[in-house]
């Protein structure tokens, strides 16, 4: 039998564990201890609310506060990482509807109408298709009539790709919504790069995409660079890929963009591998609105992209056959910025998900 005393330090031991789990939100949240940032979550944080003079706003001080202190709480990141880590990792649930949780560690972004098309609900909404194609078929005529060559290349999502790691729910459609637009725009002559036979068949090799992110990664963009010179160069012979073994890995780690909407930050990072020329290496992955790569060969053509963040994967490589290279992040038609480029060809490259949006802009009549 425990005596009074054991009995009673015992209690109080009691006590100032569960006070102490009560403290440790204020307490942590107080002195900024374990709290995500905005960036980690890929959303905005409730601000800490204003209280006015005017006592007819008082009513939603409370909510707001609750709001704000659901987000910057204490140990929020320890809490949120080892929840999110037993839905995942132990159960295979997601915990958003954003993200699947495929086979073998394996994720899929799924928000939106991303899967539709993939799973046989939808392809183009009336009128869609007919946008998307008039949108890429004005660029077309714009540069045409300025005897510059335009070419399309979507990358495919990672389910594309790899279906087979997909949750067994998942079935895959007869047509996809990419396999509409690019039979439509040989329909209406735009050049068309299709690299999805060409990743298949690479994929044996090793991996193509992130498990834990969207993105493909280097050897994926090594594959896509090759089609595009041996397309490019049918117009310009000058221009050929460059062998993979003039070119080597650059590597950093990095949180996946599945893994950060699934709460799996700090400890779950995947090792981003880019390639970049041997013979240069002051070359680096370069990330920014419009980047421009000048290469010291005046007789190699000038060429414009208009990019989303998949081509962050080629643009190490296909700088090295162009003598100026130009990088809009924007899918849009941007007159001002060829006319001021000048270039020989346009690229325009855009992910498949992508399809799920409206059209992009096309040039003013």
């Amino acid at each position: 039998m425990r005596s009074p005393r054991y009995q009673a330090v015992a209690d109080t031991a009691l006590v100032v564990m569960f006070a102490s789990a009560l403290l440790a939100p204020l307490v942590g949240m107080w002195l900024g201890i374990g709290q995500l940032q905005a960036s980690e979550e890929k959303r905005q944080l409730a601000p800490l609310p204003r209280i006015t003079p005017d006592f007819r706003s008082w009513d939603t001080v409370p909510p707001a506060f609750t709001a704000y202190f659901n987000d910057h709480f204490g140990f929020r990141e320890t809490l949120v990482l080892d929840h999110a880590a037993f839905l995942v990792r132990v159960l295979g649930e997601s915990t958003t509807p954003d993200v699947l949780v495929g086979k073998q560690g394996w994720l899929y972004y799924a928000h939106g109408r991303t899967m539709d098309s993939y799973r046989g609900l939808e392809s183009f909404h009336p009128g869609e298709l007919d946008q998307w194609v008039t949108a890429l078929r004005r660029m077309r005529d714009w540069l045409a009539s300025r005897k510059i060559p335009f070419y399309v290349i979507i990358p495919p999502d990672k389910h594309t790709i790899y279906p087979e790691y997909l949750p067994s729910s998942v079935t895959l459609s007869a047509t996809t919504r990419l396999d509409t637009l690019l039979a439509a725009l040989r329909e209406a002559k735009v050049d068309v790069i299709d690299i999805r036979d060409d990743l298949r068949r690479a994929k044996s090799a090793g991996p193509l995409y992130y498990l834990t992110d969207t993105h493909w990664n280097g050897d994926a963009g090594y594959v896509a660079y090759r089609a595009i010179l041996l397309e490019i160069g049918r117009t310009f012979p000058r221009v050929h890929p460059y062998p993979k073994s003039d070119f080597k890995y650059s590597r950093r780690k990095a949180t996946g963009d599945l893994n950060a909407m699934l709460g799996l930050t700090h400890g779950y990072e995947e090792e981003l591998l880019f390639l970049v020329p041997k013979s240069d290496s002051s070359v680096r992955p370069e990330v920014g609105n419009l980047v421009i790569n000048v290469h010291n060969d005046p007789q190699l053509p000038r060429m414009v992209m208009l990019r989303d963040s998949f081509a962050t994967f080629l643009m190490t490589l296909l700088s090295q056959n162009f003598s100026r290279a130009a990088y809009l992040w924007d899918n849009n038609f941007n007159a001002a910025l060829i006319q001021s480029e000048k270039p020989d060809l346009v690229l325009f490259e855009l992910v498949e998900r992508r399809l799920a949006d409206g059209a992009p802009l096309e040039p003013s009549p």
